[in-house]
């Protein structure tokens, strides 16, 4: 991630004001949510407050707040039409959809069990990767009942260290490359919730991991 992307990111992405430090109800968002923002707008802006809202399956009031933290970082700006990404808010989504896919819903059977099922794959990261269980317990912090972390290599997906899941799970493995279609060197992260809200936001709080050991935070 080139260095202007990399302080963008870390600005994006900087803790927010604790309830304890807040003067008034502040509306919950996490770093996860500004992520998605971020992406959202830049697929469909210029997008209306209600519209970002459904989108985004969050309140009226959580998105009015993250909107004007991207307005302050000029990232955003208002028009008569809706919300939509500024020539700086651009560039760092440019940078993000290159690392990061929208997640995605999963409709196929993965060990995760029941629940609501979302994927996303973060680009060029295999070699991050470890074991998989920081990414995973980043996933669980943020909500998740369980994750998988996994990884493209040599044309094969791979649980880092672990096992080789095209040849231990090949249907599993079958599924995940003909539904998600991972690349050499992706990393790929399915997360398991109870709703497809905490499932999804859970599956990005995961993502930004990765993306913070690439400099992005």
């Amino acid at each position: 991630m080139e260095r202007h992307s990399r302080e963008l990111m870390r600005q994006l992405l900087k803790n927010q004001t604790s309830a304890a430090q807040a003067k008034g109800p502040l509306p919950y968002f996490t770093p996860s949510h500004i992520l998605y923002a971020v992406m959202k707008i830049g697929d469909l802006g210029p997008i209306g407050r209600k519209r970002l809202s459904s989108e985004m399956l969050l309140g009226e009031g959580t998105i009015r707040t993250i909107l004007n933290r991207l307005k302050k970082l000029n990232l955003v700006k208002e028009s008569r039409r809706g919300y939509l990404l500024t020539t700086r808010g651009r560039r760092l989504y440019n940078e993000i959809i290159s690392k990061v896919t929208h997640p995605v819903d999963v409709d196929f059977e993965t060990p995760l069990g029941s629940g609501h099922s979302v994927a996303v794959l973060i680009h060029t990261a295999a070699e991050k990767v470890r074991m998989g269980i920081e990414e995973r317990d980043e996933a669980i912090r943020a909500g998740a009942d369980g994750a998988l972390v996994l990884v493209m290599q040599n044309g094969e997906i791979h649980m880092p260290k672990i096992t080789n899941l095209s040849k231990e799970r090949p249907k599993l493995a079958s599924s995940i490359a003909e539904n998600l279609k991972p690349v050499e060197g992706d990393v790929i992260i399915i997360t398991s919730a109870r709703d497809k809200i905490t499932a999804r936001y859970s599956a990005l709080a995961a993502a930004l991991l990765l993306l913070k050991k690439d400099g992005g935070g």
